[in-house]
């Protein structure tokens, strides 16, 4: 990944990070009990338990579980965020090793093409050769396509557009 890439990157981040603090420090001002305080409240066994305690039962095994949504719009936003920022490292990671790719087909199109050249390789040889190049290079189109995508989606949970 380029020195450009690598420092938006770097600012998504600072902005991923900034844009967690102000959700927490409004959450945190909003409210006057902490998430673990009504955590703990809302799980405490009472004498009588009733509809409401067993339904506050279920919505905590049900947020425990990776694929529930939070009941708190707040945690869903910052669950949003967290999994946009996920996705963009993901699809950097993807671009460098798409970038790799494209450079070992380059390189192997390269020694075909001296094959052929030279009469010690086959048109066959180099048309594969051209082949996996043109591959590569429609895979790391592919994965800068899905880093801006991600990245727009970053933009999006943050709040920017």
């Amino acid at each position: 990944m380029d020195e450009r890439s690598t420092q938006r990157m770097r600012s998504h981040r600072l902005v991923v990070g900034a844009a967690l603090v102000a959700l927490i420090v409004g959450a945190c001002s909003g409210t006057t009990t902490s998430p673990s305080a009504s955590t703990a409240a809302s799980t405490a066994p009472s004498a009588a338990p009733s509809a409401e305690a067993s339904a506050s039962a279920a919505a905590s095994q049900a947020a425990a579980s990776p694929t529930a949504v939070p009941a708190d719009p707040k945690e869903a936003v910052i669950q949003n965020v967290e999994q946009a920022e996920i996705a963009v490292e993901e699809t950097a990671e993807r671009i460098q090793a798409a970038q790799a790719l494209v450079a070992s087909a380059q390189e192997n199109f390269r020694l075909a093409q001296g094959r052929f050249d030279a009469g010690v390789g086959t048109i066959l040889e180099l048309t594969d050769a051209q082949l996996a190049l043109t591959q590569a290079q429609n895979t790391e189109s592919q994965a800068l396509a899905d880093y801006r995508i991600s990245l727009a989606r970053l933009d999006r949970a943050v709040g920017r557009r």
